[in-house]
Parts: structure tokens; sequence; C-alpha cells
């Protein structure tokens, strides 16, 4: 229960952090963005470059790109790459959340053409809720 309780705070205080609604949202969106891209590994490192390229909150970046944590890699990657190969017209062996990655690595160019669809959509809805959110919160109060 530690872990929850960490992330409750760390979710607190972002929520009371001195950031307009617009910025937190982008910040949230670049990472959900960058977080849905075939570059696995390199996700945390890429969120937190451009968001300090674009003045943006790097832990807000970096906390978007979780949207692929743990059994939502496979299923994100599989959306991605089966869309990707329709659009492209390319035919691929049956897929299961098991051979996902497999798959995805020998389709690289549907992965990525797939990205390109899902990955703006779902940085655009998940930054439209956290905005809403974060504007409907009344501001922060100053410490002291």
């Amino acid at each position: 229960m530690k872990g929850l309780e960490r992330v409750r705070g760390l979710l607190r205080r972002a929520l009371q952090e001195q950031t307009s609604p617009g910025r937190f949202a982008l910040s949230v969106a670049l990472g959900v963005l960058i977080g849905t891209s075939p570059l696995i590994g390199f996700q945390l490192l890429v969120a937190a470059a451009l968001a300090t390229t674009f003045r943006l909150n790097r832990a807000l970046a970096v906390l978007g790109t979780n949207i692929t944590f743990g059994p939502m890699l496979p299923l994100t990657v599989w959306g991605e790459v089966v869309l990707g190969a329709r659009i492209l017209g390319i035919d691929l062996p049956p897929i299961s959340s098991e051979t996902a990655m497999t798959i995805a690595r020998e389709a690289l160019g549907a992965w990525w053409v797939g990205f390109i669809t899902v990955g703006p959509t779902m940085a655009a809805g998940i930054g439209g809720v956290v905005y809403a959110v974060k504007k409907s919160l009344p501001p922060p109060s100053s410490p002291g």
C-alpha cells in the first residue's frame, strides 16, 4: 500500500501545482503521445526532453508515458499494429496479446502508421479530460 500512497501523494502535488490547466494538460498529453509510440525503452527520455524543449512540466509528461504500463502495452501495440496494417493493406498473422510484440517488430512500419492514428487520438482525449478536471478544481492556495 505504500506505493499507492506515494502515487496519491504525487498526484495530489501535481494537481496543486501552479500551472495553467492548458499547460498541465499539454504536459500530460505529450507524455501520452510519447507513451503510445514505438519508442519502447526511450519513452521516458524522449518525453522529458520534449517537455524541457517546450517548457512543459517534465514530471507530468513522464507520468503520461505510463499510459502503456504493464497489461496496457500489448493491447496498445496490438491496436496500433492492426490499424496500421489495415491502412497499409498488409495481411498479418493472427495476433494475440502474447505475440503482439513479436509481430510488431516484424511489422514496424505498420506499427508507426497505427501510432500516428492512435497516439494523437489518445493524447487529445486524455489531455482534454485532464484539462477539464484541472480547470474544475479551485486554484491552489499560495504557501505562507
